[in-house]
């Protein structure tokens, strides 16, 4: 069956204060689950556990020190899967949880074996919501926002398709909220197309990725031959459109394998 893998980011999950998006998660995973019923078997990485953790803790901003974040972490991870459980279960769809460092996509044993899980599951029609395990990661920006950690999911299962969600409508020539002649780039067919633009670090206040880690991600998993949108999660629609082929977002076009 056909696998595409969607993320999403810190800032479609929760507002700047942390509180959840839930008219906008619950949406996505309306789509998910459209998606599912058409026998497509969709994969999901999330981000905004930290984002979680901050406002039912009720700190005043996201922590800076890494055993800070990974006590928000702590705080926020189980709360955040309850959700997309609870919503994914109120389409008829299961779901499990799977938490995973930098080391489990870097060894190889660790690498089969989440490859065996996640295809173990899918084979149960099972949709896997997948998280960077913060809690015991050296390093909490290992994965970009799960930005790379979506991407190489996608390239352990030979995904059709990776989307990535964000609070933008996609990649542009340049930052839209400072610049107001900045143009969407509506697909990329080689990556050397995007040295010419100052593509930006900016993070929202909750989420640690940012475009240039998204246009990274997007460049591992086209590199294995997936190809890869990013798109708006605030904006109904963006996964149907993108796995239907329709032109939204920034489209990264597969390279040859």
């Amino acid at each position: 069956m056909p696998v595409p893998v969607v993320k999403l980011g810190s800032s479609v999950v929760a507002q700047e204060s942390g509180e959840l998006r839930l008219s906008v998660v619950a949406r996505v995973c309306e789509e998910i689950a459209g998606l599912h019923r058409d026998g497509v078997d969709v994969v999901v990485v999330t981000s905004g556990a930290i984002a979680r953790g901050v406002h039912l803790l009720r700190l005043p901003v996201r922590p800076h020190e890494i055993a800070e974040l990974q006590a928000a972490s702590a705080m926020g991870q189980g709360r955040l899967y309850r959700t997309y459980d609870d919503l994914m279960r109120e389409q008829g769809i299961p779901t499990a949880q799977i938490l995973l460092t930098f080391f489990d996509m870097s060894a190889r044993t660790h690498y089969l074996n989440a490859r065996r899980t996640l295809q173990t599951l899918l084979g149960w029609r099972v949709v896997p919501v997948i998280n960077e395990n913060d809690t015991t990661t050296t390093d909490e920006i290992s994965f970009g926002d799960n930005d790379f950690l979506a991407a190489q999911v996608a390239v352990l299962l030979g995904a059709e398709l990776l989307v990535l969600l964000t609070d933008m409508d996609g990649l542009y020539t340049a930052n839209p909220r400072l610049d107001p002649g900045a143009r969407l780039v509506e697909e990329v067919a080689d990556p050397a197309e995007l040295e010419s633009l100052e593509i930006g670090h900016e993070v929202s206040a909750l989420g640690s990725g940012g475009m240039r880690s998204k246009v990274v991600a997007g460049e591992m998993a086209t590199a294995a031959g997936t190809p890869t949108v990013i798109a708006s999660g605030l904006v109904a629609g963006s996964v149907a459109r993108a796995w239907a082929g329709d032109r939204v977002g920034t489209r990264f076009a597969p390279q040859a394998v």
